[in-house]
């Protein structure tokens, strides 16, 4: 859609003079009022000013110096009063806000537009100068929702009415702000079962029949929130009705809108799929939680356990076409495993109340901290449950329960039987069975969480990520094996893995307890009958105990990448056959390729010159054209007292120009860009599909890597091929295997 259109559109909407005024266009050099730093705006006018050519005397209309003043009058803002001039505003705060208004219908602009100014409170002062988000789904809502008033003295204290009329403008601000990062995420024109949008039920909150003692604000604002940031409005009650709301806010809002406008209104009845809501007699009354929202209470008190509990398992799983798919195709005995494993992550019964403050904050009684641990707890175990039931989702969703061991059982069987089994105990410790069972559940949804952690287990981890991966069957089948009360499971092979001692109590790693038992394990089974992995220390003994030394004198750790080839040969299906890299057998290489290899300048001639690189590149390629495993050992900094000196990884894909890896530090990965320190490379951004927040708030932090580069998942990077050739000590290809 042109300028001109949109222009018109929005004045048609806000049928304001101040609409027919052209949308302010950024200058180059300026920053819009709700993005950007004024510094560097600032920063880049001079630089314009001061870096270009001579053009005569300098004035009020010389253009560099034009944009540096809109630049400094945009940064120190303007007061605007008027609830049309307020709406005109936020509607152009950013492009994506601009572009998706433009999408709107002219009645669609129209309701937005009216909704927004029916929620600028009398009074309001809305200061345009840029202001600081707090980023994620909470700073979309929150960011410029408190008024500005500069004619209120510092430090004066204000009365009871101007303390009502500043929390009505706070509250007001926030719906807007609300609103509007809904129609920038595209949520506002999402459709509900019955057809409607999202903005046409927040619109039907305004102008429908409502039941007595019924806020029309509050319904508004409460249901605008929730969807903004869902989680956040649940309370105390029902558990599953609770967890519902959550997921029909986040997943669901067209819907979400329609039941509480249902809710509402005087019949008080509503119907989501197969499930029935009946308002409740105290569903529009206040029960003393701040943090529960009207809108959200008028749902989750509305429905039952039971009936909670299916509209979960409809919305996730009976109301998406693919999971059906999968369960149709899925075994009687497995679906009722499925349908089983997926009620048991559905908690029962009421969320716990938060125990009483401690008198004595700095000095709480033992009861008070038995009961704040208690509440934690159980806090803790319900996340888990819903993180549990979205991997089960997208296990299914993929088709990845129906996928078999080596032994012929399902994926969805073998996760069974991990829940249910008898849990490894050594002394005082003992395997934690439910946090296992969601653990392994996790890394089989989502092995990019799979990670070395704080140990030089590159090797095995790397195998680890790509049998959780390429057969997640045979993964749980061994891991349900090693942490069991046994510690023993054949490998496919047929050798017999066992636990190593030690394992069961918790380590210092940072790794999941399942993560743990999986690499220590493989590390001793690789050693062979000569050596013995320790987990305490990270290094290799003698079997009388006496530690074993490298060429440094420190106790060697890590794994020799034949051992690597001969582990995952026994554990994965085919046989990992191990290759000479460019760097030779020795990981080092010759005194000419240390010439090359000294300088960026002269390492592309390296690259050209090693005859090797074509026909690694032609082994690779074909491995990979035939979806087969490929790992690497390399070359990986160059400290020599560096424990990551020479680090294993696999590698995914390969192009004209790049080679693609996945690390096994996982989130540890960020990249480098010093030749003189370690391997160059770019971490790829994680893919936000893979990555979800349960919790419902959204706050991911700051990325370290460039969000223009492909997506993956967590430690995958990219290298230029003649870095790649330059550090390639060895690489191991899975020969007869998928």
């Amino acid at each position: 859609m042109d300028a001109g259109r949109t222009q018109q559109r929005f004045a048609e909407a806000t049928k304001h003079p101040a609409a027919t005024t052209p949308i302010r266009k950024e200058t180059p050099g300026a920053v819009s009022a709700a993005s950007g730093d004024a510094s560097l705006s600032q920063a880049r006018t001079l630089g314009q000013v001061r870096g270009g050519q001579p053009s005569g005397r300098g004035g009020p209309g010389q253009p560099a110096l034009q944009s540096q003043g809109e630049a400094a009058q945009q940064n120190r803002g303007k007061i605007l009063t008027d609830p049309k001039e307020i709406v005109n505003h936020q509607l152009t705060l950013s492009p994506q806000i601009r572009e998706n208004f433009a999408k709107l219908t002219p009645d669609q602009q129209k309701t937005l537009v009216g909704l927004m100014q029916s929620q600028v409170a009398p009074g309001t002062k809305y200061n345009t100068a840029p202001q600081a988000s707090l980023g994620g789904g909470m700073g979309a809502a929150m960011a410029g929702a408190a008024p500005c008033d500069p004619a209120s003295k510092p430090g004066a204290k204000p009365s009871d009415k101007e303390m009502r009329e500043r929390t009505e403008q706070m509250n007001a601000g926030a719906a807007r702000n609300g609103l509007i990062g809904l129609l920038s995420s595209g949520k506002l024109t999402s459709t509900d079962r019955q057809g409607q949008t999202l903005l046409s039920n927040l619109d039907r909150l305004q102008t429908q029949k409502l039941a007595p003692g019924a806020d029309r604000n509050a319904l508004l604002r409460s249901t605008v929130r929730d969807l903004s940031m869902p989680g956040f409005g649940g309370g105390e009650g029902n558990i599953a009705a609770s967890e519902l709301q959550t997921k029909l806010a986040t997943d669901k809002p067209a819907d979400y809108a329609r039941l509480v406008g249902d809710l509402a209104s005087p019949e008080g009845k509503s119907k989501l799929g197969n499930t029935s809501l009946q308002r409740s007699p105290e569903a529009l009354k206040g029960d003393g939680n701040p943090f529960q929202s009207v809108s959200a209470r008028l749902i989750s008190s509305s429905v039952s356990e039971a009936g909670a509990r299916q509209a979960l398992y409809d919305q996730e799983v009976a109301g998406n076409p693919q999971a059906q798919k999968s369960l149709a195709a899925m075994s009687p005995e497995d679906r009722k495993r499925f349908q089983s494993l997926y009620e048991s992550s559905i908690p029962s019964g009421n969320a716990p109340k938060m125990p009483p403050m401690p008198k004595d904050f700095e000095n709480p009684t033992q009861a008070e901290r038995d009961a704040q641990q208690t509440h934690m707890d159980r806090l803790k175990q319900i996340d888990r449950d819903r993180t549990d039931r979205g991997n089960l989702s997208k296990l299914l969703e993929s088709g990845k329960l129906s996928t078999t061991d080596s032994q012929g059982k399902s994926l969805l069987t073998n996760l069974n039987a991990l829940k249910h089994q008898t849990f490894a105990k050594e002394g005082v410790h003992k395997l934690d069975g439910a946090q296992v069972y969601s653990e392994v559940l996790n890394q089989v949804a989502r092995p990019g969480d799979i990670n070395q952690g704080g140990r030089g287990t590159c090797t095995v981890t790397t195998m680890e990520h790509l049998q959780a991966t390429r057969e997640p069957a045979e993964y749980v089948r061994l891991l349900s094996g090693l942490t069991s009360a046994e510690g023993s499971v054949a490998l496919r092979n047929g050798e017999k893995l066992s636990r190593d001692t030690g394992l069961v109590a918790p380590d210092d790693s940072g790794r999941t307890a399942a993560s743990r038992v999986y690499q220590a394990s493989m590390m001793e089974f690789a050693n062979g009958p000569d050596q013995d992995y320790r987990n305490d220390k990270d290094g290799h003994f003698r079997k009388d105990g006496t530690p074993i030394l490298d060429d440094r004198g420190k106790l060697s750790r890590g794994l020799p990448m034949e051992n690597l080839a001969k582990v995952s040969s026994a554990a994965m299906e085919g046989d990992f056959q191990l290759k000479q890299g460019t760097l030779g057998n020795s990981g080092k290489p010759s005194f000419l390729d240390s010439l090359l290899l000294a300088s960026p300048v002269t390492m592309p001639l390296y690259f050209m010159r090693s005859s090797k690189s074509d026909q690694i590149t032609a082994d690779i390629s074909q491995a990979l054209s035939q979806k087969q495993s490929v790992q690497v050992g390399m070359r990986w900094s160059r400290n020599v007292d560096d424990r990551d000196g020479y680090h294993a990884l696999s590698l995914y894909k390969m192009d004209d120009k790049y080679v693609y890896l996945r690390n096994p530090w996982g989130h540890g990965e960020q990249g480098e860009t010093n030749s003189n320190t370690g391997v160059v490379r770019q971490a790829l951004p994680r893919d936000p599909k893979e990555n979800p927040v349960f919790g419902g708030f959204g706050f991911s932090g700051p990325s370290a890597v460039d969000p223009s580069l492909p997506t993956g998942e967590a430690g995958t990077l990219r290298m230029k091929k003649e870095d790649f050739y330059a550090n390639l000590s060895s690489y191991a290809v899975q020969r007869d295997g998928k």
